[in-house]
């Protein structure tokens, strides 16, 4: 059995022409580097990350849940566990529960049909998106069963506790909860700053510390938006042939729909001042 996830996508990068002369258009070649236990900012969240790299190793527990906010970590874990397990050729099996379209969403049918008998490792993010889905939550527990019969482990996460979660099948909470249960918990700024900082050396650019400060105070905190307009800097700086500096992130951050940035009353990021920050650059 081939390793497979169902789906936990990569976004793909699709370049960005603005108006003005020749862009440098980055070809995609390859891939950034992802999630793994090893660029894991762990902050508060050291025991979640030694028992995911246990449970890799066939060490420990054999099913974990984590649970905690958007942005935790939680995604992070599973990816890199997946990744992991791999690399030292085991037999992985990724689903995720809330999928970005209707057309490549997993279904109650596929998740009854992914086949364990080979399956080293499952590992289920956003399991309680799907909770009152009662087709859904009975595949699950299929699912759960047919793993627990296996001996197959099992690495879940949701944003809620499993027995605070609303499933209508109270069986798979139960279930769920019978294992280890791991809160993650969101980094402070310093861990944010930190998780940053190594992602873009990781991706070949630095972010001095002022720049990290300044989209901090002006962009959504979670580390998945966080990481979203990372790749988006990255991205842009090759497209536009520029440094990371404050004027360049101020376009940027304007730029973005429903940006914090766009506040009315929010001095520089007003309309009417934008316009006469480019003026004083012209």
């Amino acid at each position: 059995m081939d390793n497979a996830i169902l789906p936990l996508p990569m976004k793909a990068t699709v370049p960005t022409i603005m108006p003005g002369g020749p862009k440098q258009i980055p070809l995609p070649f390859g891939e950034r580097t992802g999630p793994s236990l090893t660029n894991f900012i762990v902050g508060p969240n050291q025991e979640a990350k030694k028992v995911v790299s246990d449970l890799v190793a066939s060490k420990g527990e054999r099913v974990i849940y984590l649970w905690g906010e958007k942005g935790a970590g939680k995604s992070h874990l599973l990816r890199a566990a997946h990744d992991d397990a791999a690399r030292q050729g085991q037999r992985v099996v990724s689903l995720s529960c809330r999928a970005p379209n209707p057309a490549s969403a997993n279904t109650p049918g596929q998740v009854r049909e992914t086949d364990l008998d080979e399956a080293d490792l499952v590992c289920i993010d956003d399991i309680d998106s799907q909770a009152e889905n009662r087709d859904w939550e009975e595949a699950l527990f299929s699912l759960y069963n047919a793993a627990e019969a296996s001996g197959t482990r099992l690495l879940v996460a949701g944003q809620q506790n499993p027995m605070g979660a609303d499933f209508s099948l109270a069986d798979l909470g139960s279930r769920l909860a019978a294992g280890l249960v791991l809160r993650l918990r969101t980094l402070d700024d310093e861990g944010r700053r930190m998780a940053l900082e190594c992602r873009a050396g990781e991706w070949g650019f630095t972010l001095p510390d002022r720049i990290v400060a300044f989209l901090l105070r002006r962009h959504q905190r979670d580390m998945h938006s966080l990481f979203a307009l990372l790749e988006q800097i990255d991205h842009e700086t090759l497209v536009e042939k520029r440094r990371v500096t404050i004027p360049f992130l101020r376009d940027l951050l304007a730029s973005r729909p429903g940006n914090i940035t766009q506040h009315p009353h929010r001095g520089i990021h007003s309309a009417r001042n934008r316009e006469k920050y480019r003026e004083r650059r012209e």
